[in-house]
């Protein structure tokens, strides 16, 4: 954490980025290493074509899915005295707030097949909202306390996507 005249940036954590990518990687190669397979013996029976079908357009879902959370849950936030700038990495642009343009934050928590993750949800004037999960960033605690004490709370959340990809938020 790093506390300077009221500013304070998060400890992002990387490693989140480089998991999400070997797992793209992987589910990207496996259909093609099926597919390959599928070439090289020659097998284009029903058998074989219908189940490595379906596999790969599985893997090519998962890997979508993987992809938009990569592209929208990775991103560098600073605090400063009296804005919020946003710095998305994969979409290479930029975004200030000031204080007064984030109506409040809410907490929630993310679903994973083994574990639940705290999150905050910054709601801003203009109806965007940035979520903040837990294991995004190294000292999640200090976010979340240095949140409570800068910005008003709105409630609290109950998680239930219906899809895999979609969310309902509840103060937009």
């Amino acid at each position: 954490m790093e506390i300077n005249n009221n500013s304070y940036i998060p400890k992002f954590n990387f490693l989140v980025i480089i998991f999400r990518i070997l797992l793209i990687s992987g589910f990207l190669f496996l259909p093609f290493f099926l597919i390959f397979n599928i070439v090289s013996n020659k097998d284009y029976s029903a058998g074989t074509i219908l189940p490595a079908s379906f596999i790969c357009l599985l893997f090519g879902y998962i890997s979508l899915i993987i992809i938009y959370k990569l592209v929208c849950e990775s991103f560098i936030i600073k605090f400063q005295e009296d804005r919020l700038t946003v710095f998305f990495i994969f979409q290479l642009r930029k975004a200030e707030y000031n204080y007064s343009e984030i109506k409040g934050y809410s907490n929630t928590t993310t679903y994973s097949k083994i574990k639940t993750y705290p999150t905050i949800i910054l709601y801003l004037k203009n109806s965007s909202v940035l979520d903040l999960i837990s294991f995004n960033y190294f000292d999640f605690s200090k976010l979340e306390e240095y949140i409570k004490n800068n910005f008003r709370f709105l409630g609290n959340e109950f998680d239930n996507p219906k899809l895999f990809i979609s969310k309902k938020y509840f103060f937009k």
